[in-house]
């Protein structure tokens, strides 16, 4: 290849990932299921994933690929999409929070509000310092000090343990 075919290449490639900057696919699940991951890929950063159901959920946190769902997600994850779930708020005390924490994945609420999924058995003010106004999702052994709990109503974080 000369130098101007490089040259070529290089500045569609560069013109590609700009137009796909800042373009989000929203989707149900449901349509989710039903998508080519690569097509989404090409033409966004960032897919946000509605109306998941807890089943999804529990099946997303064991890492079930059987599931149609799970394993598209998984794919559109290693395209490096980054992906957001919206989870309905009264899911938050029966999602698996240690298992899903561990995944590359962004949640909020209905109102798109954020929800950060807290998988240690300890919540300190170190872990509230960098947020505001979001849910916290706690493991149902969480202890949590006193200065967190002053922090977490200050912010108007709220703290939701898991059933």
């Amino acid at each position: 290849m000369n130098s101007a075919l490089v040259q070529q290449v290089i500045d569609e490639v560069v013109a590609r990932l700009q137009q796909r900057a800042g373009q989000t696919r929203t989707l149900s699940a449901a349509q989710f299921q039903d998508i080519d991951c690569r097509a989404v890929s090409s033409q966004h950063d960032a897919l946000q994933l509605n109306e998941v159901s807890l089943p999804q959920l529990r099946q997303l946190a064991d890492h079930e690929e059987e599931d149609r769902m799970v394993r598209k997600l998984f794919e559109v994850l290693s395209l490096g999409l980054r992906v957001r779930i919206t989870i309905p708020g009264h899911f938050l005390p029966a999602i698996p929070v240690h298992k899903l924490a561990g995944l590359p994945l962004q949640w909020c609420d209905e109102h798109e509000r954020a929800i950060v999924l807290h998988p240690t058995t300890l919540l300190s003010y170190a872990d509230l310092a960098c947020l505001n106004e979001s849910w916290l999702v706690l493991r149902r052994r969480c202890v949590t000090t006193a200065l967190a709990l002053d922090a977490a109503r200050a912010r108007n974080i709220h703290l939701i343990k898991q059933e």
